[in-house]
């Protein structure tokens, strides 16, 4: 969960310095979900450890 900011901002710092391309457009949206694509397992890897 912590590594998620740091890297989308990895990502935000690469598309400010390459074409702008419809590829890098969608790659750069879906870092942007990413955070909540990880929260949800990280809850389920929790569940899982714990149980």
């Amino acid at each position: 969960m912590a590594l998620v900011p740091i890297t989308t901002e990895a990502g935000e710092w690469l598309e400010r310095r390459v074409a702008s391309t419809p590829l890098v457009r969608t790659h750069t949206e879906l870092g942007d979900t990413a955070l909540y694509v990880a929260l949800p397992v990280a809850v389920l890897a929790l569940v899982v450890w714990w149980r």
